[in-house]
């Protein structure tokens, strides 16, 4: 199983990004043990931001643009927020998952729905009984947060 933090995550993106499918081990790129070798299909890897770890199956499938991740740090009570890229899986509750258990309710605003602009995500309850089924970015989301946490997305 492989783990990247913070610490280590910029330089493996730059090295993914430039094709070199390997984890930095020292800082000198000249060193011969400058990095190990990258994860293979079906690994699962550990990608910790914030001390919040995601853990996902690396696939043949899978490069640079789909680990796109994005923190988003959030108080107790309602957080005005909007996704900077796009969630691998846009439906609700997929792009909050990293929040599970510490939200109550999500809103947005659809001002082309002059019936009912209000569109509610709410866990637990079924399908039927809330309107708000994905979440894209560039779009503005109340997030009522019962504790502090931080959004991987």
């Amino acid at each position: 199983m492989l783990v990247i933090s913070d610490s280590n995550l910029p330089a493996i993106l730059t090295n993914w990004a430039a094709g070199l499918a390997c984890i930095p081990c020292s800082t000198n790129p000249v060193d011969e043990d400058y990095c190990v070798e990258g994860p293979k299909d079906g690994e699962k890897v550990i990608i910790n931001l914030d001390g919040n770890p995601i853990t996902i199956e690396w696939g043949a499938d899978q490069g640079i643009e789909q680990i796109d991740l994005a923190a988003i740090n959030l108080v107790s009570g309602y957080n005005l927020i909007s996704l900077p890229i796009v969630p691998i899986n846009t439906s609700l509750p997929a792009p909050i998952d990293s929040i599970e258990g510490n939200y109550e309710i999500v809103w947005a605003y659809d001002a082309c729905d002059t019936l009912d602009p209000w569109k509610k995500f709410v866990p637990g309850i079924p399908p039927a009984l809330y309107d708000l089924y994905e979440m894209y970015p560039s779009y503005g989301y109340w997030v009522k947060m019962t504790i502090s946490d931080t959004l991987i997305t």
